[in-house]
């Protein structure tokens, strides 16, 4: 019994998630929100890039997510999405090449992401830093941001094109630029270009207080993955059909197993009741004599007690 609820639980995971990847791979994908986060040198020097996505309504769950980052940038440093308790989890992703570009590839079954990586394309010429982002969109996005956070001790940053005064945030003392484009559609391409003067090679994370950028993102347990996984699809009533379904045959299957283990273990009990040999009656009645003159208990066959040596009263 042992292995066949292994064999349940596998065979039942394997439908769902067959079941929600095909699903996924062919649900058209709408961006309701994108945040581009710009951060040069933050905690390397490279430039931390964010994206922060919210998909829209019209997006079914679970969805297939493929986002373009800059081959340079190698792997993205963190893919994770937001679950309905607010915390940030780690998601698995498969990295294919395109061209100067990586796609990151991944299922999600929330609505709100986070993508991460490090830009190591910035020109260095004596005290002036050039940065070069270029982002092209994968999908419609409803409403795009851009977000530029000025370098602790730079000074004579431009932006371009602009995106308006920068506002100084309370909460790590830096200058952030910022501006709403609006909707842009799939395939549009947006070029920036950031230059800023600097004297030192200080990186600003080490000259605040430690912060994430977000809620921390967590390992979540195998449970918890595939509940998140698990719970839109059975929103889902034709899949639902498909999971009972695949419920009864399964218990059909192991009922089947379960008598068949139960009658096999009947014949093998009679069989082994019926190889055993009789008592043996005369050995039993032999052993309840006792010697008359000192009461000690006789053994099988014997004729004389072994200690007083009297002769004994068979029955």
């Amino acid at each position: 019994m042992k292995y066949t609820r292994w064999f349940f639980s596998i065979l039942l995971i394997t439908s769902f998630l067959l079941s929600g990847f095909s699903q996924a791979t062919q649900n058209p994908v709408q961006i309701e929100k994108l945040q581009v986060n710009i951060w040069p040198e933050y905690d390397r020097p490279a430039t931390l890039v964010i994206y922060r996505i919210t998909l829209s309504s019209d997006t079914k769950l679970p969805a297939q997510i493929s986002l373009r980052i800059p081959r340079a940038a190698g792997s993205p440093y963190n893919v994770a999405i937001k679950d309905l308790d607010g915390l940030l989890y780690d998601l698995e992703y498969t990295l294919i090449p395109e061209g100067d570009w990586n796609r990151v590839v991944f299922i999600t079954a929330s609505a709100e992401l986070q993508v991460e990586y490090y830009d190591p394309n910035i020109q260095i010429s004596g005290d002036t830093h050039t940065i070069n982002y270029r982002w092209i969109g994968d999908y419609p996005v409803g409403d795009l941001n851009m977000i530029v956070q000025q370098p602790k001790d730079a000074y004579n940053i431009t932006v371009s094109p602009n995106l308006g005064l920068g506002n100084v945030n309370p909460d790590d003392g830096l200058t952030y630029f910022n501006r709403y484009l609006g909707a842009v559609d799939a395939g549009t391409a947006f070029n920036l270009t950031v230059t800023f003067q600097k004297d030192t090679n200080s990186l600003s994370a080490t000259l605040i207080p430690v912060k994430p950028s977000g809620q921390l993102p967590i390992k979540r347990s195998f449970g918890d993955q595939l509940k998140a996984l698990i719970l839109p699809i059975v929103q889902n009533r034709g899949l639902v059909v498909v999971g009972l379904l695949i419920l009864g045959w399964l218990v059909i299957f192991l009922l089947a197993i379960s008598l068949s283990g139960s009658s096999i273990f009947k014949r093998m009990k009679l069989k082994l009741q019926t190889a055993a040999p009789p008592p043996d009656s005369k050995e039993e009645d032999d052993s309840q004599i006792y010697c008359f003159q000192c009461g000690k208990k006789a053994h099988p066959g014997d004729v004389f007690c072994r200690v007083c040596g009297a002769k004994l009263q068979l029955l």
